[in-house]
């Protein structure tokens, strides 16, 4: 896999400055840069994935709950087709 086809040159540079950064922050403050990661990564998931009660704060109500398929009373239909019929 060639990551030279999916990221664009001033992307890897920016995400080869963006992992300088935090190894040297990492270097200084250990427990400041996992507290933000953590943080962020909280964030994260309360977007993707939020409880029922952040759900209700919101007012969101999510659509696979709200919509339910009813089942079919039949279960399938004859269509007549446009062939000709035949008299035997």
């Amino acid at each position: 896999m060639n990551i030279s086809k999916r990221l664009s040159v001033g992307t890897i540079i920016i995400l080869g400055l963006v992992a300088i950064g935090i190894m040297s922050a990492l270097r200084e403050s250990f427990w400041n840069v996992v507290g933000w990661i953590g943080l962020i990564g909280i964030i994260f998931y309360l977007y993707k994935k939020p409880p029922i009660w952040l759900q209700r704060i919101s007012g969101h109500i999510p659509a696979t709950t709200s919509t339910k398929r009813k089942k079919k009373s039949h279960r399938f239909k004859v269509i007549d087709g446009s062939k000709k019929h035949r008299k035997f």
